[in-house]
């Protein structure tokens, strides 16, 4: 019921997907429940919709290995982590493709534009994209909406 009622939404509203805001799962639900969840979704939009997840810390890592392979992109929350050592290796030892990982970004931090940020995570680690939670400085802003109008494959 719950995986008719979100692809009924998805499709009165012409969204592509739906993305769970993983930040940890109830007490009283098992691992299995959760990958059950996620099996149920990902059969019931049947190729039509996205599924993501965007996991908070490592902090339950059975919950999540048990329903990764029902998901299409898992957008990392590694904002200012060893993204290298840290959450590739993490994900990449649960046989997560490379393509279907984003990486979480900010640029409050070092990185001048948003084109420096495509060329290292998406040029150099062939990820499946990046993701931006915080665009405080306007002038990355305009610079980010410029590079992604300026290379857009339509």
């Amino acid at each position: 019921m719950f995986a008719d009622s979100v692809t009924n939404f998805l499709q009165v509203n012409n969204l592509d997907g739906f993305d769970i805001d993983y930040e940890s799962i109830p007490a009283d639900m098992t691992a299995g429940d959760f990958a059950g969840i996620c099996g149920q979704l990902k059969a019931t939009f049947n190729n039509q919709y996205l599924l993501s997840i965007t996991p908070d810390y490592w902090d339950n890592p059975d919950a999540i290995n048990g329903a990764v392979t029902n998901f299409d992109l898992i957008n990392s929350q590694s904002y200012w982590e060893d993204w290298d050592s840290d959450y590739y290796s993490r994900w990449s030892g649960l046989n997560v493709p490379d393509d279907h990982l984003t990486c979480g970004m900010s640029f409050e931090g070092g990185w001048t534009t948003y084109q420096d940020i495509v060329n290292y995570w998406i040029g150099n680690k062939n990820l499946g994209g990046v993701f931006l939670w915080s665009m405080a400085d306007t002038s990355s802003v305009y610079n980010a909406i410029n590079y992604m109008y300026d290379n857009a494959h339509y």
